[in-house]
């Protein structure tokens, strides 16, 4: 009688035992990098006008850059819907050399999209294609790894 209530306890222990051994499998911890987001305002002058901002990519991966916002710069606040020219690059002196651009107006998504970008500085500038009358403000967003 003894024995038959030992061999289920002896079956279990020996699976448990099993169970635990080790597996020749292994998996690497995947890491998340969480995007971060610059924020960069300015002012455009007059005709022919730009600006430029620099921003640093610490892990490779995609960058996106949003014109959010275009605002009359005599009556602060009063949006825009002026168009102007966005671009992205990497920094070159005093100046952006731009590998991609855009002419755009404030959205709400980015209008400008770039994939694996390697860790390095890398800027964007934001420039009048010849539509300014008056004195402008502009905000950009810049998300990436």
């Amino acid at each position: 009688m003894t024995h038959a209530f030992t061999r289920p306890i002896v079956l279990a222990l020996a699976l448990a035992m099993a169970a635990c051994g080790s597996s020749d499998s292994s998996t690497s911890p995947t890491t998340t990098t969480t995007p971060t987001t610059e924020l960069f305002e300015g002012k455009l002058q007059s005709r022919g006008d730009s600006m430029f901002f620099s921003f640093t990519v610490s892990t490779a991966g995609n960058v996106d850059v949003t014109l959010a916002a275009v605002t009359g710069a005599t009556s602060p606040g009063a949006s825009t819907n002026l168009a102007l020219g966005l671009g992205l690059g990497s920094p070159l002196a005093t100046d952006c050399n731009l590998t991609t651009q855009t002419t755009t107006r404030p959205g709400l998504t980015a209008q400008l999209t770039g994939s694996n970008f390697s860790p390095a500085i890398y800027c964007v500038r934001v420039f009048d294609v010849g539509n300014l009358t008056t004195p402008v403000n502009f905000a950009i967003r810049i998300v990436h790894t």
